[in-house]
């Protein structure tokens, strides 16, 4: 893994939600890490061909994909918390390896940085 894995890591954060994704992102800013936001599964996709990430943050529910269907895709994706506001189905659950964590939203700040900071430590 290129990034960085102390505050200052590089985390994609992937919501088509634009409030949810912008605030995630900036309770992520705020500790000091390097956020790159994307919306749908295809940005996503082009984001991860642009440079390596220390760690995804996704909904799976995006609109015209799954963010997981996206990751599949990926060679050697980076570690992966799954945000969601529904259950994740088992399916989904046992598809990626790299998922490490699941969090539900609406998510608690200081469970986000908790998470973040356990994966990226």
């Amino acid at each position: 893994m290129n990034a960085q894995t102390t505050p200052g890591a590089s985390i994609l954060v992937v919501d088509h939600d634009d409030p949810v994704r912008q605030s995630t992102a900036d309770i992520l800013r705020n500790e000091d890490f390097d956020v790159v936001e994307a919306d749908l599964g295809e940005t996503m996709m082009a984001r991860l061909r642009e440079r390596m990430y220390g760690l995804v943050l996704v909904d799976p529910d995006l609109p015209f994909t799954n963010g997981v269907d996206v990751l599949e895709q990926v060679a050697d994706p980076p570690p992966v918390i799954v945000v969601s506001a529904r259950p994740v189905e088992e399916q989904d659950r046992r598809r990626l390896h790299s998922v490490v964590t699941y969090l539900e939203k609406p998510v608690p700040p200081p469970m986000l940085i908790a998470a973040v900071r356990a994966v990226l430590r």
